[in-house]
């Protein structure tokens, strides 16, 4: 006879698909047994990619932040209001802002007439990467990724006027041209990360238990720890530079989780016997 923790676990998958587990663990012995996961869709593979925090301590208590893949992943070009103007054409792909311009000649003959009113005018060039996913820069992939010379060209432009630059920056100089510039850079780095998959979430644990979450965060880890730390409660910020990313099987990431679950301030209503 022993006591066991029975466990379930809603885990977030490479794919952004979410899988429940369940387990047996023994306190005592540390065995996990019984594990049983829900019926995995075509496509997924047999790892978990997830980023996570080291346990940090403080006092007696457990505290613990994950990042994980957003599976529903905000639209930057639709959910958010955007600075610049993104008009692409492409034959498969519904790519940037919904515009009425039929072809790029539509676009750039519209644009010579604009440059023709107006001055400071921000106009880049903005070229799509398709193969095995999809990535969008205002640089060309040739050179720089594989196969770029046969799966990549310019996609369309994304473009800021005057009346853009005055109402985010103020009046038209340099300095705001160029603001309005690196601007539309990071709006398509943004993008890209978007097409790319690279969305992620996170929740914070004490304990083991759920205690916050928070959607919608885009680019790689280095570039969104601000942003994470900036929609953290007072004191939880502290653990955003100990994230770094890694991989690990569905039955690891598992037996992680239930270590954490099975401290004797959790176990109320979880125990069973076994013989």
């Amino acid at each position: 006879m022993s006591n066991r923790v029975q466990a379930t676990l809603v885990s977030v998958w490479d794919n952004g698909i979410e899988i429940t587990s369940s387990a047996m663990f023994d306190p005592e012995t540390g065995i996990l047994d019984e594990v049983q996961m829900a019926e995995l869709p075509d496509g997924v593979v047999e790892s978990l990619e997830v980023l996570t925090a080291e346990y940090v301590r403080f006092g007696n208590q457990q505290y613990e932040l994950e990042y994980n893949g957003d599976g529903n992943p905000v639209n930057p070009r639709v959910d958010c209001d955007p600075f610049g103007h993104m008009v692409c054409w492409h034959r498969r792909y519904s790519l940037g802002d919904t515009h009425s311009y039929k072809t790029p000649q539509d676009f750039l003959h519209g644009m010579q007439t604009l440059l023709a009113e107006q001055k400071g005018i921000v106009i880049l060039p903005i070229y799509l990467y398709d193969h095995s996913g999809l990535s969008m820069s205002t640089a060309p992939f040739a050179g720089r990724a594989p196969h770029a010379a046969w799966d990549s060209g310019q996609v369309g432009y994304i473009y800021a006027d005057r009346d853009d630059i005055r109402r985010d920056f103020g009046e038209v100089t340099p300095e705001t041209v160029k603001r309005a510039g690196e601007a539309l850079e990071s709006e398509v780095r943004q993008y890209d990360a978007y097409l790319r998959g690279d969305c992620w979430g996170y929740r914070t644990y004490m304990h083991g238990r759920e205690t916050d979450a928070c959607w919608g965060f885009l680019g790689d880890i280095d570039d969104i720890r601000r942003d994470i730390a900036s929609h953290l409660a007072p004191g939880w910020d502290r653990l955003v530079e100990k994230l770094e990313p890694y991989c690990q099987s569905a039955k690891e990431y598992l037996y992680d989780k239930i270590l954490l679950l099975s401290s004797p301030q959790n176990r109320s209503g979880k125990e069973g016997r076994t013989a």
